[in-house]
């Protein structure tokens, strides 16, 4: 005889440190065709004690007379709302049952039917189920008034096609990319393969991790989650079974990308997406270091290495993927009510999509645009300011004028300062630190345009007081760059510099925060002989004379911009930028 037994909270825990509990469930794992590392115990039980605070653990568990496991689903609850999920909860990217291949349709409808007593109310959302979970039963006539099924494209690298592993990387472009980063400093790729190693490197993870999701959401992972980063470290630290692998790509020992996957089963599952160094986007680092995983792990014995579900069919995931398969996402509604109202709502959902679609719109921009404005519209301090920003903007398109000056002074002529204020070169800690000033402010956007200057080779000066970013200056060596205004514009030559975007938001030691910032940048630029002249571009006096006078920067001149009613007009009086 069977029956079906939910254990909770503490009782969970004791089970966790019973040898013959976690030997059942591991055989069950093992024997289990669709299971993937996310159903094991020793994913399992990292989970539950790196969240024990937040999440109470809770199991499904199918025991024989003689305690042998035969079905189990591992799930916890969320303290804070009551809501139920599986194991990992969103840190888990594939959530499923475990059972026996006779017991596959079994055992979890049994459990679904038990879950709904023991949590009335509540839905169960799978996301996502791996390919080849037996789902047939959701399609029942039972089930099926409660069962929500959605397919979703999975990428894959098929580590047995070998041919095509070696075939990336022998790309001449993708050696050409591998070659730019060598000429960039000490070049290394190795594998993390003790805790020490991968929590002495986490901190920088967690940096880059950070960055990208600010860039891109407008919300820090390990910021906003104070239990992720002693999650990840447990990860690492499973004694016996080590399912966290990564392999890094470091220049000078500073992080250029790192793939991070757990590995069960013969498969590897991409975790935590691509995490890589804005410093390093031209030479797209993830799909190389991806490929030099992948090789490792063909070699290893694995077969599949997941890129993980979703992200549409232009996703940059899929210039990496040599196969596919499905995986899939299922929701359980505690009525058949509540299935339809939710039904119903994903179609009125669908519509305005389909049709901008037929229409050509790209929705994917369309809609990152409309949740920019609602997270605005969302911000208090927006209504608040919103008449002043109206006023302002009609002032600016009746009357708007701005003068740039453009300081000048030959490399050879920049000295070695020494500077009073702790200097920062490229530390996206420091851009992290960008408080708004104002209410038209966004931390997202000024992360994002930081994120995107970076990607094009520019450098930032930073300087921090208090946590808190306080002043920065850009420099760029790049050509084609224009410094003024419409045909008053220059090109920014070969062998030139230009420090631009000078910004101050304290007024306390500002004098001295300006110098220590321009003499960090010219101090850097005096080690690169390429380098002939150095250009300052100064917005309406922004800097005092003297500042740059003591740092040996000429005025070489003035641009004046000024629109009237929509009129605009603009002149120099610089007659050589060179």
């Amino acid at each position: 005889m069977k029956e079906i037994i939910i254990i909770k909270s503490n009782d969970v825990l004791n089970c966790l440190s019973d040898p013959t509990f976690t030997e059942n469930w591991e055989k069950l794992y093992i024997s289990c065709p669709w299971a993937t590392v996310y159903q094991s115990y020793s994913y399992a039980q990292v989970w539950y004690k790196s969240y024990l605070a937040t999440h109470e653990p809770v199991l499904f568990v199918w025991l024989t007379n003689d305690k042998k496991i035969r079905g189990l689903l591992a799930l916890a609850r969320d303290k804070s709302n009551g809501n139920v999920g599986c194991v990992g909860m969103h840190h888990g990217e594939y959530q499923v049952w475990l059972a026996y291949p006779e017991d596959k349709e079994t055992f979890i409808t049994k459990t679904l039917m038990l879950f709904h007593k023991e949590f009335p109310g509540r839905k169960l959302q799978f996301m996502y189920i791996p390919p080849s979970t037996p789902l047939d039963w959701t399609a029942e006539k039972f089930f099926k008034k409660y069962c929500y099924v959605k397919d979703f494209r999975r990428p894959v690298i098929d580590l047995r096609d070998t041919a095509t592993v070696r075939q990336f990387l022998n790309k001449k472009r993708n050696r050409a990319r591998l070659n730019q980063i060598k000429r960039m400093g000490d070049l290394q790729v190795r594998s993390i393969s003790d805790p020490e190693s991968f929590k002495n490197r986490l901190p920088e993870i967690i940096t880059l991790f950070d960055f990208r999701r600010m860039a891109a959401f407008g919300f820090t992972s390990f910021g906003s989650d104070r239990l992720k980063a002693p999650y990840h470290e447990a990860l690492a630290s499973v004694p016996d079974a080590s399912i966290l692998r990564a392999l890094e790509m470091t220049v000078d020992n500073h992080l250029v990308a790192i793939v991070m996957t757990l590995v069960g089963k013969g498969q590897a599952h991409r975790f935590n997406g691509g995490i890589f160094s804005p410093l390093f986007s031209k030479q797209s680092p993830m799909g190389l270091v991806t490929y030099m995983l992948a090789e490792q792990l063909s070699q290893d014995g694995y077969h599949i290495l997941d890129i993980s579900p979703g992200g549409g069919d232009d996703s940059y995931k899929w210039s990496l993927a040599n196969a596919e398969d499905t995986a899939h996402v299922l929701v359980v509604y505690p009525s058949s009510l509540q299935y339809h109202v939710s039904a119903t709502a994903r179609k009125i959902r669908l519509i305005p999509g389909k049709v901008l679609r037929k229409s050509g719109v790209n929705t994917g921009k369309l809609f990152a645009c409309i949740a920019y404005i609602k997270a605005r519209v969302f911000c208090p301090f927006f209504w608040v300011s919103l008449p002043w920003i109206f006023v302002c903007w009609i002032y600016d398109q009746i009357y708007f004028s701005d003068e740039i000056r453009v300081f000048y002074i030959p490399n050879s002529n920049t000295s070695k300062f020494k500077f009073k204020n702790k200097v920062s070169c490229n530390s996206l800690d420091d851009l992290l630190a960008f408080v708004p000033q104002k209410p038209w402010q966004s931390k997202q956007s000024f992360v994002a345009a930081a994120a995107n200057a970076l990607g094009k080779g520019n450098h930032v000066y930073t300087i921090v007081e208090n946590g808190r970013l306080v002043a920065w200056v850009w420099l760029s060596s790049r050509k084609n760059q224009f410094v003024g205004y419409g045909k008053a514009a220059y090109d920014l030559k070969e062998n030139s510099s230009l420090l631009y975007d000078l910004n101050v938001i304290v007024n306390a030691n500002r004098e001295n925060l300006i110098l220590s910032l321009l003499q960090a940048a010219l101090n850097d630029i005096s080690f690169n002989k390429g380098v002939k002249r150095v250009y300052f571009i100064d917005n309406k006096y922004y800097v005092n004379m003297e500042i740059l006078e003591s740092l040996g920067l000429k005025n070489k001149g003035t641009f004046f911009y000024r629109r009237c009613f929509g009129w605009t007009s603009s002149r120099s009086e610089i007659d050589n930028f060179l």
